[in-house]
């Protein structure tokens, strides 16, 4: 029974990793980061090829979300057909791919050759409302998202301050100047005469790819690929036809025509090193690097002085005890004051008492899924330049997490006296899995509406199958676990009459010291989340793994410290609701991710009040939700866990100081 069982689960989640990650033999190419080799067009073999693969991803921009199509824009870049979506982070993200308009071979360096041309005619409403959609996305700095050899195709240029260069994985349309002269990034970099309300098109990319060579094979690895886009006139000459790449609002208004051509140039760079990998390159540029290093100081100033006090409340609580037995001879002192008086009352079960379990074990398999998919990209199984296949092996590590969270929150339920075990197996693999589905199912739907590119219902469908054949069996499979081992053995049990709670001082209020918990624990927490929506708004990803694990160890720390010493102080004052109070102390972080995320769009975020705008508002602040519920979750199980073992540890104690006696 036990073996037909397992053989069935590990059928199903072959089946679903299979769907998830892709529908043809690349299945479980998330797993295989092996990097292609490529050989001169004479040189070329079968598992050598000459020409390079290039995929043009969506339009996207720092200021949205929201991305935009190709042929929204009428460019000329790609191909008509889509190339099919290989993986449900892909789906999620809505980074859909072309195949581009020309090809590149490996070795042939090539100069000014022509991509196609555009022409926009101010006499067709479709073609006019397209030219003011380009427009609308050269003001908004939407930028085009190419990869080569699945790298990312980057536009690298020198920071004012400081001899460095910063490199984003897109490139711009183009560049607008507005009446006060103000610009768009790209113009900084170009040597433009002074004028004033003018689109400036990049229609000519200079392509750099950077590659080693292996002395024996003869082979080549590519480990680099910038691009520097630029304007540049085209010897065109039509009549009632905008030729120049600069454009004005009066010109297009006078000419009916608009038309320019694309161009590229291609060059080819040696590295004379074999040990340079492509995560060297992307990491020595990568613009989170310094943020994150100069903030670790901060937080380990922070769990220092957390760590001394709580080794000065064990110390003066249990480190003397032994002195105070020998001279009192009785316990009856202690037995009436502070922490030792409510022994009665302290594990008396909460109210709620399945929904702090349920919530838990959620939080406990979004701590798992963190933990996995940081691990998995600091090694190298996961492509650290492709945010899709980060984002799928961040569900996978959720969905196969939900054994742990039923495990969890049955085994919890139990210990507090809980009875409904049926609701518990139903609730926890459907409470949060399905607000988190919800959420994105309304907001898909509202990007739906704005006619942007959107998750396609085959995504939904595939999430819908991983939830109710992959996560929703593993979780009742551990609930079923949890609740067949025995209760965790309380070291006292609850009395029959509830002890009266004194009344305590305005400082001692509980909800404060939730509060003071929550910003703390947002002072580690703040500098990954800002990393993580510029991330989200530049469509870039940050490559400091490391930085990345550090951060996630020094949360879980400084979690159990506050937690500790929360729950000392809620102890000593006599008052044993302590239960909901450290979990809140974790979740209440969410308040401020989501005041963060407010500042954040307000700072850094234009807005208008038309109805594009008025999307972005609902999708952007809806992702945040969900960051802020995952946060929260993730936090809350660890301080109310770490709360529970302080309050069994200390019980234990005062049972042995009692037989001591």
């Amino acid at each position: 029974m036990v073996k037909s069982l397992r053989r069935s689960i590990s059928i199903i989640v072959s089946v679903i990793i299979a769907f998830t990650f892709e529908q043809n033999a690349d299945a479980l190419q998330i797993f295989n980061q092996a990097v292609n080799n490529y050989c001169t067009e004479s040189n070329s073999a079968t598992d050598c090829p000459s020409n390079i693969p290039v995929q043009v991803g969506s339009i996207r921009s720092d200021k949205s979300i929201l991305n935009i199509d190709y042929f929204d824009l009428n460019l000329c870049l790609v191909q008509s057909s889509y190339l099919p979506v290989k993986s449900v982070g892909q789906g999620l993200l809505a980074h859909f791919y072309h195949r581009p308009s020309f090809n590149i071979s490996f070795g042939l360096n090539q100069r000014n050759v022509q991509i196609c041309n555009v022409t926009y005619n101010h006499n067709n409403s479709i073609s006019k409302k397209k030219f003011d959609k380009l427009l609308y996305a050269i003001r908004n700095n939407y930028m085009l998202y190419w990869s080569i050899d699945d790298m990312p195709l980057r536009w690298c240029y020198p920071v004012i301050a400081g001899n460095k260069r910063f490199c984003t994985d897109g490139f711009p349309i183009g560049c607008h100047i507005d009446k006060r002269g103000k610009m768009t990034t790209g113009c900084y970099l170009l040597d433009l005469p002074s004028l004033n309300d003018v689109y400036v098109i990049f229609n000519h990319l200079d392509i750099e790819i950077s590659y080693t060579t292996n002395y024996m094979s003869e082979r080549s690895m590519l480990i680099a690929a910038v691009v520097r886009p630029r304007s540049q006139t085209n010897n065109i000459r039509k009549t009632n036809t905008v030729i120049s790449p600069i454009l004005s609002r009066d010109s297009s208004k006078r000419n009916s025509i608009v038309s320019w051509s694309y161009t590229y140039s291609i060059s080819y760079k040696r590295i004379i090193s074999n040990r340079i990998t492509r995560r060297d390159f992307f990491a020595s540029y990568s613009p989170y690097s310094f943020r994150q290093c100069s903030s670790l100081f901060n937080i380990l100033l922070i769990v220092t002085f957390l760590t001394l006090m709580i080794v000065r409340i064990f110390y003066y609580s249990f480190g003397r005890s032994d002195a105070m037995i020998s001279s009192v001879r009785s316990n009856q002192i202690m037995l009436k004051h502070g922490w030792r008086a409510i022994r009665g009352d302290v594990f008396r079960s909460p109210k709620y008492s399945l929904l702090l379990s349920v919530l838990t074990g959620s939080g406990i398999q979004c701590l798992l899924a963190t933990f996995y998919t940081l691990a998995l990209a600091w090694i190298g199984f996961i492509s650290f330049s492709n945010p899709s296949e980060l984002l799928s092996s961040a569900i996978l590590s959720y969905v196969s997490s939900a054994s742990t969270a039923g495990y969890i929150s049955a085994v919890t339920y139990k210990t507090i006296d809980g009875k409904d075990y049926i609701l518990s197996f139903i609730m926890t693999p459907t409470l949060i899995p399905g607000i988190f589905l919800a959420i994105l199912y309304i907001l898909n739907s509202i990007s739906l509406s704005m006619v942007t590119l959107s998750t396609p219902p085959q995504t939904f469908i595939l999430l819908l199958i991983m939830w109710l054949l992959v996560l929703c069996p593993l979780s009742c499979i551990g609930s079923y676990f949890g609740f067949k081992r025995e209760a965790l053995q309380l070291p006292v049990k609850p009395s029959k009459t509830p002890r009266q709670i004194p009344e305590y001082k305005f400082y001692k209020y509980p909800l404060l010291g939730v509060a003071i918990a929550g910003a703390l624990i947002f002072s580690v927490v703040v500098v990954p989340i800002s990393v993580f929506l510029d991330c989200l708004q530049t469509h870039n990803i940050n490559e400091s793994y490391g930085y990345s694990i550090l951060y996630f160890i020094l949360t879980i720390l400084l979690c159990i410290q506050i937690s500790v010493y929360l729950c000392h102080l809620y102890l000593c004052a006599e008052n044993y609701h302590w239960w909901w109070r450290a979990f809140l102390a974790g979740g209440s972080v969410a308040i401020f991710v989501l005041l963060y995320s407010c500042y954040f769009y307000l700072t850094r975020i234009s807005y208008s009040s038309n109805a594009y705008s008025m999307t972005y508002f609902i999708v952007y602040f809806g992702y945040c939700t969900v960051l802020a519920i995952y946060f929260s979750l993730m936090t809350g199980s660890i301080t109310f866990i770490a709360a529970f073992i302080y309050a069994k540890f200390v019980y234990q104690y005062a049972n042995m100081d009692i037989i001591q006696v």
